[in-house]
C-alpha cells in the first residue's frame, strides 16, 4: 500500500522531552502488532498475504488501536485501482473482475456496515463496491479460494444488500439535491453525480422496493437474519416516508420496531435468527418516523369525516394527495375573498409553493415514476400557476390595506 513502511525500515524515534529517567522509570508501552507491508498488487497475488493483513485489523480492533491501512482504505485502493481499468475501456475483464471481488471479499470479512461504506467512499465507488459484492456471492463454491470459505453470504441477501443501497442513495439525493445547494453549478453536479452513479437504477427504484417486500414477506425460503430485516425494514421505511407513501412506511417502521424490542426482551423466536440492534441515533430516528406517519395518517383518517371537508386547508391536502392540481388552484382562488374566519393560515400559501418547488425538482431527476399527473411539464405549470396565485393574493391584500388607511 502507498505510504506503507517497507521491511527493514528502521522504526521512529520519540522525541526527548529533556527529563532523564531511570530504566525502572520508563513508561509501559503497549505496541500494538506489527502490520504486514504490502503493495496492493501483493494482495493479489498472494491472498495469505491479505488474510494475515485482515487478522491484524481485526486485532488492533479489539484492542481499540490503529497503525496500519485500514479495511476501507484498503478496499478503496482496490476500487480505485479497477476504476482505472475502467476507464482505459477494460470493463469486465480478468484484472478489474478480480478487483471488485477482492474489495468485497475485504468489506465481507471486515464485516464493513452500509453507513460505514457510505461515509467513506464517493458515491460511485459504493457502486462498484456493491456490485463487487453480489458478484462475489454469486460465485460457484467451486471459484472460491481456502481463505474466503468462511464468508456464508447467499446471493439474494446480496441483491438485498444492494437493493438497500440503492433506496438509501435515491433517498439521499432527494434531500442533497437542488435545495441544499448554494449554486446552480453546483446543484447540477451532485445531479450528476448520481446520475452517474445510479444509472440505470433510478428509473427502477419502485421494482426494487418491490423486491425486498417480496423477500421479506418470503422468509421461510429466503430466510434473512433478524438484524438484517431490522435495517431492511428501517431502510424501505425512509425510502416510502422519503416519496409520501406514509402509509407503507408506517407499517415498515412498526414491524422494524416489533423486532428491536422482541430482541430486547429476549423472545425465544429471535434466539435462532440472533437478537436486533439499532443505534441509539436510528432508535430515535424510528420512533420519530413512527410518529410522523401516526401524524399524517391521524389527518387523512380525519379528512374522511364530511365534518371537516369546509375547511379550504384540509381540501387543499386532499386534493394534493390525489394529484388534482386544478382542484388546488380552485381552492387557492377562493380563499382570495374568502372571509377571515376560513382564510387559509398564515404562511401556508409559501409553503405551498414551497412544497410545489420540491415536486418540481424530484419530477425533474425522474424521480416519481411514470404518473402523467407528476410529469415535469405538468408539475412545472402547477408551479407557475401557484406562484401567480400567490402574488395574486400578495396584490388583493395591499389594495385591501391601502383601502383601510385611506378611510381611516
Amino acid at each position: 500500500m502507498p505510504g506503507s513502511p517497507r521491511p527493514g525500515t528502521p522504526a521512529p524515534q520519540e522525541e526527548d522531552d529533556g527529563v532523564y529517567r531511570s530504566l525502572f522509570q520508563q513508561p509501559v508501552v503497549d505496541i500494538p502488532p506489527a502490520a504486514p507491508s504490502y503493495a496492493w498488487f501483493e494482495f493479489l497475488l498472494h491472498p495469505e498475504a491479505l488474510q494475515k493483513h485482515l487478522t491484524t485489523l481485526r486485532q488492533q480492533r479489539k484492542r481499540d488501536v490503529h497503525s496500519t491501512t485500514s479495511a476501507i482504505e484498503l478496499v478503496r485502493e482496490f476500487l480505485d485501482q479497477a476504476q482505472l481499468v475502467a476507464d482505459e475501456g477494460n470493463v469486465r475483464n480478468k484484472r478489474y473482475s478480480a478487483l471488485l471481488l477482492v474489495a468485497a471479499q475485504v468489506a465481507l470479512q471486515m464485516q464493513l456496515s452500509l453507513a460505514a461504506i457510505e461515509e467513506a467512499l464517493p458515491l460511485h465507488f459504493q457502486r462498484l463496491l456493491l456490485d463487487g459484492i453480489v458478484d462475489f456471492a454469486e460465485q460457484p463454491p467451486s471459484a472460491r479460494s481456502e481463505f474466503t470459505r468462511d464468508v456464508t453470504l447467499r446471493p439474494y441477501e446480496a441483491h438485498v444488500l444492494h437493493n438497500r443501497w440503492t433506496l438509501r442513495a435515491l433517498v439521499n439525493q432527494s434531500q442533497n439535491g437542488y435545495l441544499t445547494c448554494s449554486t446552480r453549478g453546483e446543484g447540477e453536479e451532485v445531479s450528476s453525480t448520481y446520475q452517474m452513479a445510479l444509472g440505470d437504477l433510478m428509473a427502477s427504484h419502485l421494482q426494487i422496493a418491490q423486491n425486498i417486500q417480496t423477500i421479506l414477506m418470503n422468509d421461510d425460503k429466503q430466510k434473512l437474519s433478524v438484524q438484517t430485516q431490522v435495517e431492511t425494514y428501517y431502510d424501505l421505511g425512509v425510502y416510502f416516508f422519503s416519496f409520501n407513501g406514509f402509509e407503507k412506511a408506517y407499517s415498515c417502521f412498526s414491524r422494524a420496531s416489533e423486532l428491536v424490542e422482541d430482541g430486547e426482551n429476549g423472545d425465544e423466536s429471535m434466539q435462532e435468527g440472533g437478537n436486533a440492534k439499532l443505534p441509539a441515533d436510528d432508535r430515535a430516528n424510528l420512533e420519530g418516523y413512527l410518529a410522523a406517519c401516526e401524524a399524517v395518517l391521524e389527518v387523512q383518517s380525519v379528512n374522511e369525516s364530511p365534518a371537516v371537508l369546509k375547511t379550504p386547508k384540509l381540501q387543499i391536502e386532499m386534493a394534493w394527495e390525489g394529484r388534482d392540481w386544478d382542484k388546488v388552484i380552485q381552492l387557492l382562488e377562493n380563499d382570495i375573498v374568502a372571509s377571515e374566519l376560513t382564510r387559509l393560515p398564515q404562511g401556508y400559501r409559501a409553503a405551498l409553493e414551497q412544497q410545489a418547488l420540491r415536486l418540481l425538482r424530484s419530477s425533474s431527476n425522474n424521480l416519481m415514476g411514470d404518473d402523467p399527473h407528476v410529469a415535469t411539464p405538468t408539475i412545472r405549470l402547477f408551479y407557475k400557476r401557484i406562484v401567480i396565485e400567490n402574488a395574486t393574493c400578495v396584490s388583493v391584500c395591499i389594495g385591501q390595506l391601502q383601502d383601510e388607511i385611506f378611510h381611516s
